[in-house]
């Protein structure tokens, strides 16, 4: 995803953030997407990308977390389904 080649899709998603959450769902069926205050730009985007991705995504909100999250994306798995927080004040990886 070259700026020269092609517009970029996304404002909020950069391509180290995009490689990040492709590495980290493959193999995996479904996921939760648990917001951790986000605006509604990211979270439309993140949606769009695993509509692409072909993987049914339920959605949610999350206003208090204790401990709070330490990175941008933390996942979980069961199985095959992935709940993954969004924190977009965190950094990407630490």
């Amino acid at each position: 995803m070259s700026d020269q080649t092609s517009p970029a899709p996304f404002r909020h998603l950069d391509e180290e953030t995009l490689q990040l959450v492709a590495r980290n769902l493959r193999g995996v069926q479904s996921a939760r997407l648990r917001f951790f205050r986000t605006d509604r730009e990211l979270e439309q985007e993140l949606i769009a990308l695993f509509l692409a991705l072909e993987i049914p995504t339920e959605t949610e909100r999350i206003e208090r977390m204790a401990p709070p999250p330490r990175r941008r994306f933390s996942f979980q798995f069961r199985g095959d389904e992935a709940v993954i927080t969004v924190a977009p004040d965190q950094p990407l990886t630490g």
